[in-house]
């Protein structure tokens, strides 16, 4: 029969990764310890390669509803979910050759950065702001609540 409950190995893996992830983050802090001004913070100085920048998107948008619900989609109403993907590297060439251009040579760092600059008004960076922040917070919601099922 199936057991629901932690053994000793499991707890020996979780700990082991929860202690390998802080001494990572320890040895990057300790060998880099100069203060970083919020630009250099948000985009790596610039001088990330391709291969962490695509790791951290991809765990970025991973979440609890791409890993419990795709599948359950896929099971309901068939393939056609995948169909999805389509869209999506046309949004990630559309990103990468439209916008990211622009917000490149303006050195901005935020879609909000950007609309304050182009519009000259905070107050447009502070509806966009407020608009993230309401798509946010409810999906945020789902995407906790999604594992507790």
């Amino acid at each position: 029969m199936l057991s629901t409950n932690f053994s000793v190995i499991d707890y020996l893996v979780f700990g082991f990764l929860l202690v390998a992830s802080t001494l990572i983050g320890v040895y990057f802090w300790w060998t880099t310890r100069k203060n970083a001004t919020n630009s250099e913070f948000l985009t790596g100085d610039r001088k990330l390669g391709v291969f962490p920048v695509t790791l951290s998107l991809v765990a970025s948008f991973m979440s609890t509803n791409t890993i419990l619900g795709a599948p359950a989609e896929v099971f309901q109403v068939g393939t056609q979910f995948v169909l999805q993907n389509v869209s999506i590297v046309l949004s990630i060439f559309l990103a990468a050759e439209v916008f990211m251009p622009i917000y490149y040579k303006l050195e901005v760092i935020s879609v909000h950065e950007y609309l304050s600059k182009r519009f000259d008004a905070q107050y447009i960076r502070l509806a966009g702001t407020i608009g993230f922040l309401l798509a946010t917070i409810p999906y945020m919601a789902v995407v906790l609540y999604g594992p507790s099922l």
